[in-house]
């Protein structure tokens, strides 16, 4: 079975997450914190991470400054969409450079 690894979008700190989750168009719930957000982001990581469901989810620490970056060159929204292509992004150059030497 090929196992497809997908970045997962990752937040450095509760500072980072705050900073853009108010940029956001999908920012979280107004009762989400970033302990919430992250508990439930490490149960998710060690699912996929097992490889057992066909895909394996690599951790992408993001630099907001990076990712707002990313977001404007491409004209795209601050949500939930960008954040996941900008981990794959990641992803994909990482694989690539790697698969290259």
């Amino acid at each position: 079975m090929e196992i497809l690894s997908i970045g997962m979008f990752w937040y450095r700190n509760a500072e980072d997450f705050e900073r853009l989750r108010s940029l956001s168009d999908d920012g979280a719930k107004p009762n989400d914190s970033y302990a919430q957000w992250l508990k439930a982001a490490e149960i998710v990581l060690e699912r996929l991470k097992s490889g057992r469901c066909g895909v394996k989810a690599v951790k992408v620490v993001v630099d907001p400054d990076e990712y707002l970056s990313w977001c404007a060159e491409r004209r795209l929204k601050i949500n939930a969409t960008s954040r996941m292509g900008f981990a794959n992004d990641k992803v994909y150059v990482t694989f690539r450079h790697e698969a290259e030497r």
